[in-house]
């Protein structure tokens, strides 16, 4: 196995679009393993959380980035500047008429460049 190879391998892993049941949050992160994330998360969380999409990318760190970036508008961190870090950069909110299909549709397009 040669250089890139490696790098591409440890860079790749899942972006992914979770969503807190009956509530208008919704989390986007990355991972290689989603049953483990998604548990790890809930063990801190009062709603049920489900994976609600996720993308292939070969950059995961550079995926997530530009997910934040394309839904900044609506990250909790903007309206709530009072809470603690992991829930001003992590976590997002429905807004406005924002459904959670049309953040899969953006994120469907924002990541297309990244999949893998």
């Amino acid at each position: 196995e040669d250089k890139a190879s490696k790098k591409m391998t440890y860079y790749s892993g899942k972006v992914y679009l979770m969503i807190a049941y009956k509530q208008p949050y919704f989390k986007i992160g990355f991972t290689t393993n989603l049953k483990r994330r998604r548990n790890n998360l809930q063990t801190g969380c009062p709603f049920p959380l489900y994976i609600y999409s996720a993308w292939k990318v070969n950059n995961r760190y550079k995926a997530e980035a530009a997910a934040h970036k394309a839904l900044k508008k609506y990250n909790r961190g903007l309206k709530y500047p009072e809470l603690p870090k992991p829930f001003k950069t992590e976590w997002f909110e429905l807004q406005s008429g924002l459904t959670i299909e049309d953040v899969r549709s953006v994120l469907d397009k924002k990541l297309k460049s990244y999949a893998r």
